[in-house]
């Protein structure tokens, strides 16, 4: 298989031009060589997808991630003289020069932090992790764990241990996945060259 892969990358970096490529891909669909011509038509594709991917990013980014428009500034907004004393708050919550949607946004979230404080505070801590579902014992709640047969502790076990290695097996893959990709990228980078 690398054998197969580095002729075909090899195969791509010399021959030019995209007929060349269609003709490679009808040789290797006509031989029966369907892998191969697969492979051709991906790497093809890939670094089509790729060129057209940097294009848009290079017509995009500026924007993105350049200089943003601002909004409008007030009256109540920042007076300029960096943060503003306990009290005496303007609506620039952010300080950026700007009353906007980000400092709408932090003024909600704030109060809605405040709020669960309070509330954590005068339930207290015991009962409020209960609120929220009490503590978790092989991913169900601990009371519901200890009032089950032994039986459904037994299938609880199995599921719980059956999820974890679920997840270990797709955390793995995505690895390598990554891994392939970054691979595949590098390859791309010494063609380029």
């Amino acid at each position: 298989m690398k054998m197969r892969q580095m002729n075909i990358n090899q195969m791509i970096h010399n021959i030019k031009g995209e007929v060349m490529y269609t003709q490679k891909i009808i040789e290797n669909i006509l031989s029966n060589d369907l892998r191969g011509a697969r492979e051709v038509t991906h790497t093809i594709l890939s670094a089509k997808l790729t060129e057209k991917i940097n294009d848009a990013y290079d017509e995009i980014a500026p924007t993105v991630f350049g200089e943003a428009k601002k909004a409008p500034v007030t009256d109540k907004d920042d007076d300029g003289e960096g943060m503003d004393p306990v009290g005496a708050e303007d609506d620039d919550v952010d300080n950026d020069g700007d009353s906007d949607s980000s400092d709408k946004y932090l003024k909600n979230r704030r109060k809605v932090v405040t709020k669960a404080v309070r509330q954590d505070e005068q339930v207290g801590r015991a009962s409020a992790g209960r609120q929220r579902g009490g503590e978790m014992t092989f991913g169900v709640r601990k009371t519901e764990f200890k009032r089950a047969d032994p039986e459904e502790r037994s299938r609880i076990k199995q599921r719980h241990y059956a999820n974890k290695e679920r997840q270990t097996r797709d955390m793995e893959a995505e690895r390598k996945r990554n891994q392939r990709e970054r691979e595949r990228k590098q390859r791309e980078r010494g063609m380029d060259v």
